[in-house]
Parts: structure tokens; sequence; C-alpha cells
């Protein structure tokens, strides 16, 4: 199996307060704690953390003294940093002590994620969609060292695959295309009439429902690498019966994975009981849909010369097992997994692999190695504790 590394990552999501202000005297701000406990290394494992008054001087350094790259983000865009993102290795069985200090000289990581959500020529943050808008690559692309995926800005507002044949960030070179058979890659799903590959939608007892119907939609980039992307796609008004129902979808794209996550919250109160729909198009030249389990994780993939090339690629959707899920089969072009949400709210990750992408993924054996490695990462990540000093 081509699993040449061990890509396997999981966000450790930690709250805290009331951080002191870091004055650049070297005093410790706080310590973080990862525990491994699995036989296996994780590579570039995610740690997020919220923080409070903690300025751009802040290092992280490791108990050998090696300082550790991070990402700073203002996701509520207030002009202070309320979220620190970094990666790290962590060995088996073992616990990555870091520390927190003031002051020094930081060390910045190289851009491996970048986001584009560039409309009529100029980068956006914030954005209404109108319709009239002129999209640079068709909607918003997110690109990282293995791959990218595109969610598209117009009808049938479907998420694709963008695959690349080298790890560099290539698509700020390409002038906004991204069609298929390029030297570099380019969009190697035909999504046609269906929902794409990931796309979420409702589903109401026996109907499909997409986001593509609507009042409106208000898209927000949370954060733009160098390590992490995030964009917020807010839509209002999706008519489902005789109601009008909002949902927000979190898109998230980290280094050094294969895997976009997703998060969908059905944001208004009802009593309609709404599963979130989500799956990838059938093809006639690729595997039927196929679905295991490992750990508390649920799995299903697709593999076999689907691409808009005519060649191999590889689909595959990971959903904790803590939310209910079903297979829903009435549909003809498209497989889909119904989730159950929990909270109003649904969360899972999409992973696609092209055969000339960098791992050079060849068969149906290959990908499934790839699919139940990354599910194995998110059942059972590394532990994150945040303490402070006393």
């Amino acid at each position: 199996m081509l699993f040449r590394i061990l890509p396997i990552v999981a966000i450790g999501l930690v709250f805290s307060c009331g951080a002191p202000q870091s004055n650049g005297g070297g005093k410790d701000i706080f310590n973080i704690a990862i525990s491994n406990v699995e036989p296996d290394s994780f590579i570039d494992f995610g740690i997020d953390i919220d923080i409070f008054n903690v300025d751009s001087t802040v290092r992280l350094v490791d108990s050998e003294g090696n300082e550790i790259p991070y990402q700073l983000e203002d996701r509520n865009h207030n002009g202070t940093p309320d979220k620190i993102f970094a990666l790290v290795d962590v060995a088996p069985s073992s616990t990555l002590e870091i520390a927190a200090v003031s002051g020094g000289n930081v060390m910045r990581p190289s851009a491996r994620v970048q986001v584009f959500n560039t409309i009529d020529g100029s980068p956006s943050i914030t954005h209404t969609y109108t319709g009239n808008e002129s999209w640079a690559f068709g909607g918003i692309v997110m690109e990282n060292d293995w791959i990218a995926y595109r969610a598209l800005m117009q009808s049938p507002f479907a998420y694709d695959v963008i695959a690349k044949r080298q790890r560099p960030l290539v698509l700020a070179t390409v002038g906004g295309s991204v069609e298929p058979g390029q030297p570099w890659g380019g969009d190697v799903l035909e999504e046609k009439n269906t929902l794409g590959f990931g796309s979420p939608a409702l589903y109401d007892y026996s109907d499909i429902i997409p986001l593509s119907s609507f009042d409106s939609k208000e898209i927000e980039v949370l954060s733009n690498g160098p390590l992490r992307s995030e964009v917020k796609i807010t839509t209002r008004g999706v008519p489902v019966r005789d109601e009008k129902i909002d949902v927000a979808v979190r898109w998230i794209l980290e280094a050094g994975k294969h895997w976009a996550q997703v998060h969908v919250e059905i944001l208004t109160v009802t009593d309609l009981s709404l599963q979130v729909a989500f799956g990838m198009p059938r093809h006639p030249d690729a595997s039927d849909f196929t679905q295991g389990k490992t750990g508390e994780v649920h799995f299903a993939y697709t593999h076999g010369l689907q691409s808009s090339g005519g060649e191999q690629l590889g689909l595959g959707l990971l959903v904790p097992g803590v939310f209910e899920i079903d297979h829903y089969r009435e549909d003809p072009s498209s497989f889909y997994y119904l989730a159950t949400p929990i909270g109003q709210k649904v969360q899972y990750r999409m992973l696609a692999a092209w055969v000339q992408g960098p791992l050079n993924i060849f068969d149906e054996v290959d990908f499934l190695g790839l699919v139940k490695g990354y599910a194995r990462a998110y059942d059972l990540p590394p532990s994150v504790k945040v303490s402070f000093p006393q």
C-alpha cells in the first residue's frame, strides 16, 4: 500500500480564557500536552487553541527547544487574534510537551494551504451572494499540498475535486482556470446534475433538498492559511415544505491531508425531522458505494475510472460513529449518506485521491488503505490539554 507517510490528523479543540498578555520577557503563557496512546505516529496533527490577549510575539517551543510554526487567526475580524493553530508530529505512545512563551523571533510557516474567494477580481473576506458576481475559478477554492476542493457558486452549488500532480501550491499561478487536462492537474470530477462530492443537503422524509434554492447566501473566510483555511457559508431561506430553513456550513482544509472537514448546522428551530444528506456521484465505471467501519468511524467510498478524463479517482466519506446514519438508495445519479443531527449539527470528512496525484494511488486496495488510515486517525486522535502557570 502506497501509504508512505502517516498523514493522519485530528483537530484537538481546547477552550481557554484569561491568558496573560505576552510582554516579550520570555514568560510562559500556557503549556500544551499532546498525548498519543496509539502505536502509530501522527504527522501534521492539528492543535486548535482558543486564546485571549495573546499577541504575535508568542512562540511555541517543545521540550527540546525546537520552535513550532503556527498561525494566528482573527476569526471574528475584530483585529485581535482569537485562535492559535499549529501542526505537530506526535510519536507513538508518547506525550509531546509544548510551551507558549512570550517574546523572541517567531518562526512563520511556509504557505501550505490557501483559499480563493475572489469576486470580480478582488479577494473577499465577507460577501453576500447576489448571483451576478464573476468568481475566479467559478466559486470558492481551497488548496493544500495534496489536493484542492471547490464550492461552485452557481447551480447546482456542488462541491467538486481539483486534483494536482505535484505537492507545491499551484492555483495562484494558473490564471483562474481549473479546466480538466491541464499540465498541473485540474477539475477531475464531473458533477453534472448531482450534488457533487460531499456537498451538504437536507433530507425531509423522502426528499433530498439541495441548498441551491434560497433567499440569500453569506460567505465568510474565517482563516486563510498558511496551515489551515476555513470558509463559512450560511444559506438562508431554503424551502422545506411550508417553512424556510437556514443552514450554516463550515468547510475546513488543513495542510498535509487529503480530507476536508465539513460542519453542518441547521440554524432554524423547527419541528421537522430533518437529516443532513451528503454523498458522491454514481459512475458506471466506478465501484459501488462500499461501506465499512473502523473503530467508531463509518466510512464509504467509490473507486474507478470516474474522473473527467476517464482516469482512476477515489472518493471517500468519513462520519463519526456518534451520528446515526443511513444510506439513501433512491437517487439514480448519486449515492447519499443520511446523518441525524445532534443538537442540530452534523460533522464529516470528505477525501479524494487521483491516480496522477502525488501519492500515485493506482488501485482500489491502495485507496481503501488510505481511507482506513484516515478513519483510524479520526477515531482515536491524540488528546490535547492546555494549562496555565499558577
